[in-house]
């Protein structure tokens, strides 16, 4: 309508004439009266040119904005749980903690009997390792649901490689020797060790509300130096070492790796972490490192392991006290190492809360004394890696829920 009209029809008078004449009047200047145009403006809004049209305009409006609320996500599915680079992340998180866990249960084969490693230290590693990874699948969760993001990549999180192989010698084998070489020896040295395991995740979770305190004190060189000499030296040179002993099966894998991750050379439609492991398990075959009389005691081994708390190993308490120089020290460096990964993380644009952090691996490293296990739970160094990889979620879930089954 023109103004023209409404104002004919507010008079009741000369209306026709009124109207007439002002399409008369647009007519010959060819052009729309201004206030048409703020009219249909407003219309388009969602607001009517007079009080009841605004009225529903409201309406309208309205309805919008509840459906917009309808259709936010809730917190635990802000983030998809698996996409493809999930493929890649897990199959480096899960052979990691497995490769892991197989090396620290070798090494105490030959003092502790199988009910210990296979009853008690398995099911335990089962235990605390869902439990860490739910709680960095939540983290990222309740971060993405908060800000909106989807990009995000949850903290990788599994067995504390240093602290598994200082507890072992330093603990379990320590006491095993100390106490004569018996099999009560062998109780008595898993029972000290997952008491020490317990004290370390409490310390960890007490370091907890303090942790960006001490980000904010110590200088970030520091903390990545620190960091980067524990890899070459744990997880670098160790492994190296391993490999060395047998190059024929090792060093082709170990180069394939290398070039996937570092040159992003990959083989079309392949995770880059997938054919390092089958080359490795096929030149294991072919050059009999692998027999199948391994496969065959192996296979005596496999059976149901439940997961149970098990608070016999506290009545050690007081034994423990005698390597506190090796549980305190330990502990701080998993704190410290857990600020150095979170900033880590930040670095890659993941900024996830430090205390929740530190919280979650003193909290699944006491989870893990309590089902039996005597090794330390943390975050891992490499959440870069796993970022590039594509991988966001349920790489970690799916590590957590594998190793269940395989414990």
């Amino acid at each position: 309508r023109t103004r023209a009209h409404r104002i004919g029809v507010a008079g009741r008078g000369g209306a026709m004439a009124d109207e007439e004449s002002g399409r008369a009047r647009d007519e010959h200047n060819g052009e729309e009266d201004p206030e048409d145009d703020d009219d249909v403006e407003l219309a388009s809004q969602g607001f009517g040119s007079c009080p009841d049209l605004g009225a529903g305009g409201g309406e309208s409006s309205s309805d919008d904005e509840s459906e917009a609320l309808g259709m936010r996500r809730p917190w635990y599915s802000a983030m998809p749980y698996f996409v493809a680079g999930d493929i890649d992340g897990f199959v480096a998180l899960f052979s990691n903690n497995l490769a892991c866990m197989l090396s620290g249960s070798q090494m105490l084969a030959a003092a502790l009997p199988k009910e210990i490693i296979y009853d008690k230290i398995i099911p335990g590693v089962g235990a605390s390792m869902l439990f860490g990874c739910v709680w960095y699948v939540v983290q990222a969760q309740l971060k993405a649901s908060k800000t909106g993001r989807t990009d995000l990549t949850c903290l990788p999180f599994g067995i504390n490689t240093p602290g598994l192989f200082a507890f072992n010698s330093g603990i379990i084998l320590a006491v095993y020797h100390a106490e004569g070489e018996s099999p009560d020896a062998a109780w008595t040295a898993w029972k000290v060790g997952v008491v020490a395991n317990f004290v370390q995740g409490l310390v960890e979770m007490i370091l907890a509300p303090i942790g960006p305190y001490i980000s904010g004190a110590v200088p970030m060189v520091a903390l990545l130096g620190s960091l980067a000499s524990v890899g070459l030296a744990w997880l670098f040179t160790n492994t190296l070492q391993a490999e060395a002993t047998w190059p024929a099966v090792t060093f082709a894998p170990f180069f394939f790796f290398v070039c996937a991750m570092f040159a992003d050379i990959k083989v079309p439609k392949m995770p880059s972490t997938l054919l390092p492991v089958l080359l490795g398990a096929a030149l294991a075959w072919a050059t009999g490192k692998a027999k199948s009389s391994d496969v065959s005691t192996a296979m005596n081994e496999i059976g149901f392991h439940m997961m149970t708390p098990d608070l016999a190993p506290f009545e050690q308490f007081g034994a423990v006290m005698s390597y506190m120089g090796i549980v305190v020290p330990l502990a701080l460096t998993v704190a410290i190492g857990t600020i150095q990964v979170r900033q880590m993380a930040e670095n890659a644009g993941d900024n996830y809360n430090l205390q929740w952090s530190m919280f979650g691996d003193g909290l699944s490293t006491v989870i893990a004394s309590l089902f039996g296990s005597p090794w330390g739970m943390t975050v891992y160094i490499g959440h870069g890696t796993f970022k590039a990889m594509g991988a966001k979620i349920g790489y970690a879930l799916a590590s957590g829920l594998c190793t269940v089954v395989v414990c």
